[in-house]
């Protein structure tokens, strides 16, 4: 029965933040393709979304295109949740990309071996889509608020290194 795996819609609608994150990617991994579609719908008014059926698929993907955010199931043919998960977090190049489970799985078992390949989070199916829209929404706040600390903090010591105006302006505007 589909209905048990499909996103809970809260009764009281969550106001979600007007997202700047337009530019951000997603890949879902969804072999179930009701599910895959509802979650492209309900993601692509604000993010750029790829979308593939399992887990060998969005590996190439993701290899690919390099997504800013990748949100799969666990169980799919080919290569499951957790194997690409594991393989993700491995390459140099796609390390760094958040990854959040879904699982119809909610046993502490299960969640323990999804964390531990790598995940940064796991939400158990049926799952409530607005919980997952902020938790997409704060991963990239807190991404670029990141970002924006970083490269504050790498201005300020490129600056502090150059010692004629001539070159602080041209750091300033770099």
């Amino acid at each position: 029965d589909l209905s048990e795996l499909m996103p809970i819609k809260s009764p009281d609608k969550v106001a979600f933040p007007a997202s700047s994150f337009g530019h951000k990617r997603i890949l879902i991994v969804e072999d179930n393709e009701e599910l895959r579609t509802f979650l492209r719908q309900t993601f692509e008014e604000s993010y750029v979304i790829y979308q593939a059926a399992d887990g060998q698929a969005a590996l190439d993907i993701a290899i690919e295109k390099v997504p800013d955010l990748i949100i799969s199931d666990v169980m799919m043919p080919r290569m499951n949740g957790i194997e690409l998960c594991k393989a993700v977090k491995e390459r140099f190049e796609t390390s760094h990309i958040p990854f959040i489970i879904l699982s119809a799985k909610d046993a502490l078992a299960i969640k323990i071996e999804g964390l531990e390949s790598g995940a940064d989070f796991y939400f158990a199916k049926p799952l409530s889509i607005d919980l997952l829209l902020l938790t997409v929404h704060n991963i990239f706040e807190q991404s670029a608020k990141l970002k924006l600390k970083y490269t504050n903090d790498y201005l300020s010591e490129a600056t502090e290194l150059v010692h004629s105006e001539k070159d602080k302006s041209f750091i300033q505007e770099l």
